[in-house]
């Protein structure tokens, strides 16, 4: 009978290692997930439009409305000829 609860003992002992340590694991899975996320989006979320504009391969609005300006006249003075 001693052994048998000495077993029962062991395998509570293990049971609750495997707990706490998937418990732990867990736990910094979600810290490393969160502020990956979190160091990913920071530098879109201070970008102001004066860095935009010079940072390469960022396209703000008013980048746009300049490209889509030229075209609109040429669109304009070629229907008049």
């Amino acid at each position: 009978m001693r052994i048998l609860s000495r077993r029962n003992e062991t395998g509570s002992r293990l049971r609750d290692t495997k707990k706490r340590y998937r418990r732990i694991v867990t736990a910094l899975a979600a810290v490393v997930v969160f502020a990956t996320t979190y160091a990913l989006v920071l530098p879109a979320l201070t970008l102001d439009d004066q860095k935009a504009e010079e940072t390469p391969g960022i396209e703000t609005q008013t980048q746009a409305q300049e490209q889509a300006a030229p075209e609109k006249q040429e669109t304009v003075s070629e229907q008049k000829a």
